[in-house]
């Protein structure tokens, strides 16, 4: 699904430019929110391919971080 572009062409009147280019402009556009959407719901194909490999390997979701000071602390603590 492509952008309606009479309807959003009289958005971009008062830049005078041609429906050409208004047309490039609206399609730019399309692609940069659609990238954002994507991204929001978890459907970029980077994303995507990302979750795959993680369930593949068996890693999970964490938000945690992992330093190299983290894992030393942690090897440190086990001993």
């Amino acid at each position: 699904m492509g952008p309606d572009y009479d309807k959003y062409r009289p958005l971009l009147d008062e830049f005078n430019l041609a429906d050409d280019k208004k047309d490039e402009f609206i399609d730019v556009m399309w692609a940069l929110l659609s990238s954002f959407a994507a991204r929001a719901h978890g459907m970029d194909a980077i994303q995507k391919i990302v979750d795959k490999q993680r369930h593949n390997s068996g890693e999970t979701d964490s938000d945690e971080v992992k330093s190299d000071e983290t894992l030393m602390i942690s090897e440190l603590n086990n001993d």
